[in-house]
């Protein structure tokens, strides 16, 4: 069996640089994004480090001022990134798309 062995910073780091990487690209509220929305919040779990839930909540707040779109299933893939965030930040405006995209799934999604 292969052993891996990394130190604990250099894991962190490489979290650091997938995190930047994913926060710049140009993505909407679709699967793609909420899958890599996920892996943001994830890292914030992960490390702890603040400055990835800030940048996770400005481009969630960005994308919400710019109007939500029609949901369908995979627009709503940006659901666990909007609990994060309503968890972490009481703030009542992402519980609410969370639930609106519960609804949706619940009740109109074929």
């Amino acid at each position: 069996m292969i052993r891996l062995r990394c130190e604990k910073q250099e894991i962190f780091d490489r979290i650091d640089c997938m995190v930047r990487k994913t926060t710049q690209m140009d993505m909407t509220w679709d699967w793609p994004c909420g899958v890599a929305y996920y892996g943001v919040a994830e890292a914030w779990r992960a490390t702890g480090n603040g400055e990835y839930l800030a940048l996770l909540r400005g481009r969630i707040d960005e994308l919400i001022q710019l109007g939500l779109p029609d949901w369908t299933v995979n627009t709503c893939a940006m659901g666990h990134c909007l609990i994060t965030l309503y968890e972490e930040t009481g703030e009542e405006t992402y519980w609410k798309v969370a639930l609106s995209k519960l609804n949706y799934l619940r009740n109109h999604a074929l």
